[in-house]
């Protein structure tokens, strides 16, 4: 009974972190295309980028040091953040390089075997990220 115990904790602290790390990655993705697509981009862009490493060194605290956001277990927060942190890196590469957890992740996903067919495939885009009115479009 004790053991089942330590396990509903385990499970409320992760599914706790994973929605801290969601409304993150959420939050550090909706700045990103608001900017865009404002009509004050280039007025807007410093405080953007500086919010944006602070927002940065929060998710990369939550991240930490395992291969994924919960450590050993990937989960579709995994994949927001590398589909939201991979777009910022298109306008930010030396901010977003920074944060060693992130840029760790990114990587660890890009490298995952059971991926590599569709990263090589032309399903795979990387651009682009904004529509084409936006100001920065990837």
């Amino acid at each position: 009974k004790q053991g089942h115990g330590r396990r509903g904790v385990k499970a409320v602290v992760s599914t706790q972190s994973t929605g801290m790390i969601e409304q993150e990655a959420v939050d550090l993705r909706l700045a990103f295309q608001k900017l865009c697509l404002d009509e004050k981009f280039e007025e807007n862009k410093q405080a953007y980028l500086e919010k944006m490493e602070e927002k940065m060194g929060i998710l990369d605290t939550y991240i930490g040091k395992g291969p994924f956001v919960l450590g050993e277990k990937l989960t579709y927060v995994d994949f927001m953040v590398f589909e939201y942190v991979s777009q910022i890196r298109k306008f930010a590469p030396k901010r977003v390089e920074k944060s060693g957890n992130i840029v760790r992740l990114l990587l660890h996903i890009r490298e995952l075997p059971q991926l590599q067919a569709f990263f090589n495939s032309e399903e795979f885009k990387t651009v682009p990220i904004n529509p084409s009115f936006a100001k920065f479009i990837g």
